[in-house]
């Protein structure tokens, strides 16, 4: 499974500065806190023109400007893929991303045969309890991944919110642009970036681990979701 988080570019421009973790999203914390890299060594790998990245991490430029960064983790006695894809601009991946033409374009963004617990950054900072939303609802969405993220929210003592998703979905990929049937995402809101990111780490890992326990159930929900996505495409050719 892969836990995967969206962040701009421009989030890791001040990592080399005294005060640079102040100034990361909660994506990049998140991802931090997954892996235990240190957002200077991180800005250094992607600074370098050397190919010598920490080890165990990897960085792939692919193609919608997207900058691709991994790194396994071991979620119990399994190992689980953190995933952070740095994009120009993260909110407006629905809107310029996910619309365009082409397929390598759009599958520079996707992340392929695993299911994916997502966490989706949010702008909110400040005060406030943290609050988590989940989504996560078929066809869109893996039903199993989201009662995963919600339980680990649960028990990480989040109160859970409901509410619509902000912005223009996609109508197939969704707000959060992943294959149908592949994953839920988490959105927490209130507290600071640093603190959102920590929360953030700490749910989906532990979602990571309950998610282990209904795999089964999670690759059926990705199958169904790949028959989708060939229907549609099978539909868009004929049109």
């Amino acid at each position: 499974m892969a836990l995967q988080m969206r962040a701009s570019r421009a989030s890791l421009g001040v990592c080399g500065a005294a005060d640079a973790g102040d100034e990361l999203t909660d994506a990049v914390h998140a991802f931090l806190a997954l892996t235990g890299f240190s957002a200077e060594a991180l800005k250094k790998a992607l600074a370098s023109d050397v190919p010598e990245h920490p080890v165990g991490l990897t960085i792939e430029e692919r193609e919608a400007g997207c900058t691709r960064i991994s790194c396994r983790t071991m979620l119990e006695k399994s190992a689980g893929l953190v995933v952070l894809d740095l994009v120009d601009d993260a909110a407006a991946v629905p809107q310029e991303a996910a619309f365009h033409e082409g397929i390598s374009r759009r599958e520079a963004l996707l992340l392929r045969g695993l299911p994916v617990l997502f966490y989706r950054s949010s702008p909110e900072s400040g005060s406030g309890a943290l609050t988590a939303l989940v989504e996560g609802e078929a066809p869109q969405g893996s039903p199993m991944c989201r009662l995963s993220i919600e339980d680990a929210a649960s028990l990480e003592g989040l109160s859970l919110a409901k509410a619509a998703p902000k912005g223009e979905a996609h109508p197939l990929y969704g707000f959060d642009y992943l294959p149908p049937g592949a994953g839920a995402v988490l959105v927490l809101s209130g507290g600071s970036a640093r603190e959102r990111g920590a929360a953030a780490a700490r749910v989906l890992r532990r979602a990571g681990v309950i998610l282990l326990r209904r795999l089964d159930i999670a690759r059926a929900s990705l199958a169904e979701g790949e028959a989708l996505e060939w229907m549609q495409a099978a539909r868009s050719a004929c049109s």
